[in-house]
């Protein structure tokens, strides 16, 4: 129910939010993410996945004579799942955790006097982190995977100006990755079975989540 009143609050404040400023312009902004509590509102019964996929859930921009938009932003993303037996004594536990960063300069251009369209280029750092543990009562199982790297790649932007103060946005980058993953097993009891594996330099396209929705606060 907060997710609703957080969302419905949003569009509320952007119809009453200083109208007395409308011949203001403003270089600086704090963008806020809401594609996770937009989907967590709708759907109310099933687990979010997209903030694996979403680049950032914070970020500031710069707008440099209302044609040039630097931003910088970051994100984070942890899912912690712990289920037990209350018939047999096996445990099982999830640890997922992913940081991402991303910094991108937009040229843009006017639709109209609400619709703002850029294009530009981003570069993207990120760092993914899962571990299971599996314990059956006489051996426990522990398995992960790591994976960090970097890209850049061009990108496209498009917003809608609510007022003065407030927008809101969508970004899709198409990113040229380079990153290291390792992967392995630990067994409790048998560590002869033991493993661990590392691939250097992996290489690859990304087409980050194009349906995110930023909402912009301009000052």
């Amino acid at each position: 129910m907060y997710k609703l009143f957080f969302i419905l609050s949003v569009f509320i404040f952007a119809k009453v939010a200083n109208a007395q400023d409308a011949d203001i312009v403003y270089k600086h902004a704090v963008s806020v993410n809401l594609t996770s509590p937009l989907i967590q509102a709708i759907n109310k019964n099933k687990p979010d996945s997209t903030s694996l996929r979403i680049p950032t859930n914070l970020a500031y921009s710069f707008t440099v004579k209302n044609k040039w938009m630097f931003r910088i932003g970051a994100g984070g993303y942890n899912n912690y799942q712990s289920l037990s037996s209350d018939i047999f004594q096996d445990r099982k536990i999830t640890n997922i955790n992913k940081l991402s960063a991303l910094a991108s300069a937009y040229h843009l251009t006017s639709i109209s006097e609400k619709w703002l369209f850029g294009i530009g280029i981003s570069v993207s750092a990120v760092y993914n982190q899962t571990e299971k543990l599996f314990d059956s009562g006489f051996d426990v199982l522990k398995s992960y995977s790591y994976s960090k790297g970097g890209g850049i790649g061009p990108g496209v932007l498009f917003q809608y100006k609510l007022n003065n103060r407030l927008a809101l946005f969508t970004e899709y980058n198409a990113l040229f990755n380079l990153y290291t993953t390792a992967e392995g097993k630990e067994f409790s009891s048998y560590p002869e079975q033991n493993y661990a594996k590392t691939k250097e330099f992996n290489q690859g396209i990304q087409f980050q989540f194009p349906l995110a929705l930023y909402i912009n606060y301009l000052f």
